[in-house]
C-alpha cells in the first residue's frame, strides 16, 4: 500500500528585484517567523532588473535558519538540466555540516 504525506506545506514568492539586500532578508526572515515552510523565487536570468535566482537563494538561505527555498520557474534555456541539478544539489547541502 502506498504511503502518502498529508502534511501541508505553505510558501510564498519573493520577487528577485534589485532592491537593497536588507529588504529581501527582512522578507525572508518575516516569512520564517510567521511559520511559512518555503520561499520560491522566479528564475529569469535575462532580466537585468532581477538578481540571479540561485545566488539569491543561497544568500537568503544563509540569513535564515529553517525555511526551505526553491525556484518557482527554472529557466532551462540558460540552465541546462545538469547545471540545474548541480545547483539544486549544492543548495540541498544547507542542512549538512
Amino acid at each position: 500500500m502506498a504511503v502518502h504525506n498529508d502534511q501541508l506545506t505553505f510558501g510564498l514568492n519573493i520577487d528577485p528585484g534589485v532592491v537593497p539586500a536588507a529588504e529581501l532578508v527582512g522578507l525572508a526572515r518575516a516569512a520564517e517567523a510567521d511559520g511559512f515552510d518555503l520561499i520560491a523565487i522566479q528564475d529569469h536570468p535575462y532580466n537585468d532588473g532581477f538578481y540571479d535566482t540561485w545566488s539569491l537563494i543561497m544568500f537568503l538561505a544563509g540569513k535564515t535558519e529553517r525555511i526551505a527555498f526553491s525556484p518557482n520557474v527554472a529557466n532551462l534555456g540558460v540552465r541546462p538540466p545538469t547545471m540545474l541539478a548541480k545547483a539544486a544539489a549544492t543548495l540541498g547541502t544547507r542542512d549538512q555540516p
